[in-house]
């Protein structure tokens, strides 16, 4: 794999992010989707990753603190793929038994 193709998935509702991390991933020859809610991840990966030809990220970045939550994401995520990177990020604080 080239680093030209890399696919990320970003799944965050703050627009900070959303705007300022797909630059960071392009200067590394990251491909980024965006998308704002959990729930739009939630259907993208069940587009993306079902039947008839799969096409996994190689990373999904979901924000934790959105309803629901970033974890649903990766519940979702590991329905079709237990090897795609997945990293839950978030701005607030989070208790250590997550």
């Amino acid at each position: 794999m080239t680093k030209e193709d890399i696919s990320v998935l970003l799944v965050d509702d703050e627009r900070s992010i959303t705007n300022i991390v797909p630059i960071f991933l392009e200067q590394v020859g990251a491909e980024t989707e965006v998308l704002k809610t959990t729930q739009e991840g939630i259907d993208r990966i069940k587009e993306r990753y079902g039947p008839p030809n799969p096409e996994p990220y190689d990373v999904i970045l979901t924000d934790l603190s959105q309803h629901p939550t970033g974890v649903e994401v990766v519940n979702t995520l590991r329905e079709y793929d237990a090897h795609t990177l997945c990293y839950i990020i978030t701005g607030g604080t989070v208790k250590p038994a997550l």
